[in-house]
């Protein structure tokens, strides 16, 4: 009997007061999309331990209602039943939403998701090609027949190269043009406007006359740090130099890396940190990181060891490149081979190596 009750208690949630996500799929314009399939699974107590999953469609108005089966006021039933998990498809079409939860908490949740058949546009960090994408940051979209020409951007950079645009619409609905650094069939590259809103944007790739030919969506953070690297990959040295400060205030700019014919690749030079007398600071070049709330915020580590920051924030000729200046510690020397981490309000760049002698 007291199973048998307990069972009713928290059936009882199912109407009462059950969490509820309401989807609404448009297109480009605002318009609604129908038959966009949802898929969900449920799991636990109430399902005697088993799985049960469905499918629904979205109707004329382009809507879905999901609900979880316990209610805000059911802790217990929280406690033993897993969220009701969703994805989203609808076949020769991508969304800017492709999944996500119902959790067993009350009240009710809305989405918009926004559905298009144009043809896919991946927007990267031109640095690390890791998203996250963050306002100002240089960036590389690819896909298929981009344009018809390959063209490289010329100092004062414009809104359009080629006969190409890039249009952001953010979290908030805020559209904003970027700045076009290049453009070719398969790839685009171009520095994301400043003060864009966190959150799902979508990315869309439009010709002279407007007309939309290739689309994206991505997630906008105000940070996402890449460090770029010699050889453009990601990976590996980083397109960096050291900075010598001899006595006299006398600077000698030398570089961190080289090519080596032999191995067909960059390699990194064994850095001398030289007498005491001398000061050595590594800059390094990337970009993502200008929406730093404080320098104070940013710690570079080699070898294990901590680095003194000296500078972090936009290198000052170049749109969306920024710069990290690091005083290289004696403790260094002799380490040989290391890697360099920088972090940035504890988000992580990509690892890249240096040699020091």
């Amino acid at each position: 009997m007291a199973l048998c009750a307990f069972l009713s208690f928290l059936l009882m949630a199912v109407s009462a007061d059950a969490a509820t996500h309401k989807l609404r799929f448009v297109d480009l314009s605002g318009n609604p999309v129908k038959d966009v399939v949802v898929t969900h699974a449920f799991s636990g107590f109430i399902t005697g331990g088993r799985t049960v999953t469905g499918t629904v469609n979205s109707d004329a108005e382009g809507r879905v209602e999901l609900n979880h089966p316990c209610g805000a006021s059911q802790g217990s039933c929280c406690t033993i039943n897993g969220s009701v998990s969703y994805t989203i498809s609808k076949s020769g079409f991508q969304t800017s939403l492709t999944n996500g939860s119902v959790g067993c908490g009350g009240g009710t949740l809305e989405f918009s998701v926004t559905v298009t058949d144009l043809p896919q546009l991946t927007s990267v960090s031109s640095a690390n090609y890791k998203s996250p994408l963050a306002g100002e940051m240089i960036t590389s979209a690819f896909g298929a027949n981009l344009a018809t020409t390959v063209e490289c951007a010329t100092l004062p950079l414009k809104t359009m190269l080629g006969g190409r645009s890039v249009i952001i619409k953010d979290a908030q609905g805020v559209e904003k043009s970027a700045l076009m650094l290049f453009v070719s069939p398969i790839q685009i590259n171009y520095v994301a406007p400043r003060d864009l809103n966190s959150g799902t944007a979508t990315v869309k790739l439009i010709d002279e006359g407007g007309v939309a030919i290739s689309i994206g969506f991505a997630e906008i953070l105000r940070l996402s740090p890449g460090i770029f690297t010699a050889d453009a990959s990601g990976q590996g040295v980083p397109a960096a130099v050291i900075v010598r400060v001899k006595p006299g205030n006398v600077e000698i700019t030398e570089p961190v890396a080289q090519f080596d014919e032999a191995q067909k690749k960059f390699v990194p030079i064994a850095l001398d940190l030289g007498p005491e007398s001398e000061i050595v600071v590594l800059t390094l070049f990337g970009t993502g990181w200008r929406g730093l709330n404080s320098p104070a915020n940013v710690s570079v580590k080699i070898g294990g060891i901590d680095c003194p920051v000296e500078y972090a924030g936009s290198q000052p000729t170049l749109e969306g490149l920024d710069q990290i200046n690091a005083r290289l510690p004696r403790a260094l020397i002799g380490k040989g081979d290391v890697e360099v981490e920088v972090k940035n309000e504890n988000t992580t760049a990509n690892i890249v190596q240096l040699k020091i002698r």
